[in-house]
Order: C-alpha cells, then structure tokens, then sequence
C-alpha cells in the first residue's frame, strides 16, 4: 500500500509539473512560430488570431517529449534531493518501483503524440496553409506594405509601391515584360488597388489616372484608367500546393505511397519504351525525351521516400517522450537537484544537441534515399532508448 500511495504521490507531482511546462514552452513555440508568420508574411491582427489554435497542435509533436522530460528530472531530482529515494531504499523499497509513474507519463504523453497524428495535426497542418493563405488580397497588401513590390520569375508583370494605406496603393509603379526579359509597358499612378478573382486566379491591379508608357509601342504616355490582369504563381505566396506528406491523415498515407509507387514504377518502365515517332525524332530530341522520363521516375521516387519518412517520423516523435521519460528519471535522481534551473539545464542540453539533430538528420537522409526510413528515422530514438537501457540498469544496481 506504501508503494501505491508513493507511486499515486510521484504521478501526481508529473502530472503538474508536466502540465505547466507544456503550456509554457508551447506558449514560447506558438509566439515564435506567429512571429516568424507576421514577419514573412505580413499577416493582419485577425488573420493571427486565426492562425492560433492551429499552430498549438502542430507544435505538440516537439514540445511533449520535451516537457516529460523536464517533468521527470524536476520531479525525480526533488525526491532525491528531498532524501525520499534513501527512504525508499532503506525501506526495503526498490528504485524501480518509483520509476513507474515516469513511465505511465511516457505512455500517456506517447498515445497523446500518436492520437494527434492520427488525423487532427494534418488537418490543422493543411487548414493552416489553405486558411492563411485564404484572404489573397490581405496577404497581397501585407506584402506590398512588407517589401514594397510584387516580383515572380513565372509571372511578366512586377508591380513597386511607396506606401500601403489600407487597401490604396501610393504612387504604384506597374510593368510588363516583354520576351526578352525588359520591359515594354510602363504604368504608374498615384493611387492604385488590387482586387482578387479567384475563379480565374487573377490579380486585378486598378490603376485610375495612371500614365502609361510604351503601351501598343508607342513611346509617349498615355493618360487613363487601366486594369491590369496577373495570374496569381502557384509559390507566389508559398500557396496551396498538392497535398504533402505532412498534410495527409495516417490512413491515406499508405494509401498515397501504393499510387506514387505504381506511378514509379510506370515512369521507370517508360524510361526505355521507344516513342510511337521514334523514326522521325532526331537523336537530340530522343536523348531529351529520355531524361525527361528519367526526372519523372526520379522525382516520383522521391515523393515516396519523403511518405515513407513521414510513415515513421510520427510514431518515432511520439515513443520519443517515452525514451525521454526513462532517461530524465535515473538522471534527475542522480543529479539529486531540487532546484529548477539544474533541471533544465541537465534536461535540455541533451535534448537540443543529441535528439533532435539526430532526428532531423536521419530525417533528411531517409528522404534522400541515404539511409532506410526504417533506419534513419528511428536513429535518435534508437540511441535515446539505449542510454535510457544503460542508466536504468547502472541505477537498479546501485
């Protein structure tokens, strides 16, 4: 009955340590992530406050496995510092024991990660992408009043502007390219809106009383009312691009991988499939076609590689809180530190520069086709896991 009522106490003492210290560091995660978001994109008040409650899950992911083990070493290092851990032993207690509720926190906080997995963070992951970039003329004018210009390699229309007031654009300079890369119409006015269709995916630029220059090649300027119609690039914005990996709920990502394979292996088949008009094609052009279905069974290979480690990356960050759980403890107890700077010091150094650089790197290097998914993104929680084996039973012994 002693150890159940220690076990219930320790629990407990996880439970709101951890709690306070996952709304803490996703606090931080969240502003940082609205800062970087303002910041590139110029979003308006009302555009952030919508991009709130679908940043918080995706941070969870990053912030559990730390906050478990930031609870764990607070917790494990107060008992030791407060001589509960002697009791025990001198008890006849055992140390294992009092580590169970630290691992009944790594479960809970690991079937939490990989319930979130299974469906929600996609979706808020693809609703934070679609919905911010939702309102195209507010983004449009954030970025104007961020940059002062609209520019795309793809698009042969550039627009500068001194000032953003509201939706009116002060003293707006709007140019067309021509073929060759310069431009052969000018316009410019001192006043200027832009206005978003998107059945035709177009950027209508009203310039009233604008001089226009070179327009039907004719050099003088011209004076009247113009609008200017510019398709709206794909990336512009970093819009809505097709479904990544991350965007996808669990399920339909073995369903995605199945597709992009056949569509591989199709591509990889087609690479030495003679065209029906090989006959006339000259050989520059045969070795041209050759690359291009070379590049497509290339690019769709990769396409499966980044499903593959997304396929493991989701369950590899969620048993990570449970290896966090089982490192913290033996080393808050060794540490014996009641205080919370040593915890947090003691916990996060391993953390920052050991777990996640791993994991990033096996990452990358599962996509790259480097290393098996299998293997390059459990790396870190395979090192993690036997440091946790090593500590638990240099710890039982002593």
């Amino acid at each position: 009955m002693t150890g159940t009522l220690l076990q219930k106490m320790i629990f407990g003492q996880l439970t709101r340590v951890f709690v306070l210290a996952l709304v803490g560091l996703t606090g931080l995660f969240v502003l940082a992530g609205l800062v970087a978001e303002a910041t590139q994109r110029g979003l308006a008040p009302s555009q952030i406050l919508l991009v709130i409650p679908l940043l918080v899950p995706n941070t969870l992911p990053y912030t559990l496995p730390a906050t478990t083990l930031f609870a764990t070493c607070i917790v494990y290092g107060r008992l030791a510092a407060d001589n509960e851990v002697l009791a025990v032993k001198a008890a006849g207690g055992r140390v294992g024991m009092m580590l169970r509720p630290g691992l009944l926190l790594g479960i809970v906080a690991c079937g939490i990660t990989a319930g979130l997995y299974w469906r929600h963070i996609p979706d808020t992951h693809r609703t934070l992408r679609t919905s911010v970039l939702g309102d195209v003329e507010d983004l449009l004018y954030g970025l104007l009043k961020r940059t002062g210009c609209l520019r795309h390699p793809n698009v042969p229309f550039s627009m500068w502007v001194r000032e953003v007031q509201g939706k009116h654009l002060i003293d707006a300079v709007f140019k067309q390219r021509d073929e060759h890369g310069g431009y052969d119409v000018v316009a410019r006015a001192r006043e200027a809106e832009i206005r978003f269709d998107p059945k035709t995916n177009l950027i209508k630029v009203e310039m009233p009383r604008c001089l226009v220059v070179g327009e039907n090649n004719r050099g003088g300027g011209v004076i009247g009312h113009r609008t200017w119609d510019v398709p709206l690039p794909n990336n512009l914005l970093t819009a809505e691009c097709p479904n990544r990996p991350s965007d996808l709920p669990w399920i339909d990502l073995f369903a995605r991988r199945d597709v992009v394979l056949a569509e591989a292996e199709q591509a990889r088949r087609e690479i030495d499939t003679p065209p029906l008009e090989e006959g006339v094609l000259p050989d520059d052009r045969k070795a041209e076609l050759r690359r291009f279905r070379e590049n497509s069974a290339k690019a769709k290979m990769r396409e499966a590689r980044a499903i593959d480690a997304e396929i493991h990356l989701r369950p590899a960050l969620a048993v990570g809180c449970l290896c966090f759980v089982l490192v913290g403890a033996p080393v808050g107890i060794w540490f014996g530190k009641a205080d919370y700077l040593s915890a947090f010091v003691t916990c996060f150094l391993p953390t920052v520069f050991v777990y996640y650089p791993l994991l990033l790197c096996g990452t990358n290097l599962a996509r790259d086709g480097t290393l098996p998914a299998s293997v390059g993104v459990w790396l870190a929680d395979g090192v993690t896991a036997g440091l946790a084996i090593i500590l638990r039973c240099v710890l039982l012994r002593r």
